[in-house]
C-alpha cells in the first residue's frame, strides 16, 4: 500500500496547487476571459465578482478532497485499508470527471485550452493507486 498512499499524496498536493490557483489567482483566468470573447462577452467587469465567489467555492472544494485523500493516504491507507483506499478513489472520480468531462467539453466547444488535462491526470493518480490496492 506503500505505493497506493504515495500516489494519493502526489494528487493531493496537486490537487492544492489546483486550489491554490483558483484561490488566489485572477478572477476570471485567462482561459476564462478567452472562453467569455469567444461567446462574445469582451466586458468581463460585470461578472468578476461572480467568478471570485465561484472560485473561492472551486479552491475550497479542492482544497477539502486534497485533504480528504491526504489523509486517507497517510493514515489507513498506509496502514493497509482497502475500504480507505476505494473511498479516497471515489472522492477523486466524484471530483474529477465532472469537472474534467466540463472542461474537455468547453475546450473542444471553443478551441481554448482548459485545465481539463490536470483533473484528468491527478485522477488517474488516484484511480492508479486505487488499482493497486485492489489486487
Amino acid at each position: 500500500m506503500l505505493i497506493t498512499a504515495l500516489l494519493f499524496g502526489l494528487a493531493a498536493l496537486g490537487l492544492l496547487a489546483l486550489a491554490a490557483k483558483y484561490l488566489l489567482g485572477p478572477a476570471p483566468a485567462d482561459y476564462h476571459r478567452q472562453i467569455l470573447a469567444h461567446d462574445g462577452l469582451d466586458d468581463i467587469e460585470p461578472v468578476k465578482h461572480i467568478f471570485r465567489a465561484l472560485y473561492v467555492i472551486i479552491g475550497a472544494v479542492l482544497t477539502s478532497v486534497a485533504l480528504g485523500i491526504g489523509a486517507l493516504a497517510a493514515g489507513p491507507v498506509l496502514a493497509g485499508s482497502g475500504p480507505a483506499a476505494a473511498i479516497a478513489t471515489g472522492m477523486a472520480l466524484v471530483a474529477g470527471v465532472p469537472g474534467g468531462f466540463v472542461g474537455w467539453q468547453a475546450e473542444r466547444r471553443t478551441g481554448v485550452r482548459t485545465p481539463w488535462r490536470q483533473a484528468a491526470a491527478l485522477t488517474a493518480l488516484v484511480v492508479s493507486g486505487g488499482v493497486l490496492a485492489a489486487v
